[in-house]
């Protein structure tokens, strides 16, 4: 359980959910702002759909010799929850 440590109360769920949202929305603005990166971008969904798809698209973006058969292998969709 995640408590204040200088209150002790336990943050709201929706509070949480708020900040990381928020928190995510800066962290894609400053990437999107940077020109010098190159930034692959996964829909997680889409990852768990079709992942030797996205895993050769991750070996083709990273240009290096991995195992795209065996990242995909490690998917598994069943421990995906829908929301």
């Amino acid at each position: 359980m995640i408590q204040r440590k200088s209150s002790g109360l336990v943050p709201e769920p929706r509070g949480i959910a708020a900040a990381l949202e928020a928190h995510r929305n800066s962290v894609v603005s400053w990437l999107k702002s940077r020109t010098s990166l190159d930034v692959h971008w996964v829909d997680f969904p889409e990852l768990v759909a079709k992942p030797s798809e996205n895993a050769q698209a991750i070996v083709g973006f990273l240009n290096l010799s991995l195992d795209a058969k065996a990242m995909a292998a490690v998917v598994n969709a069943a421990l995906h929850r829908n929301r």
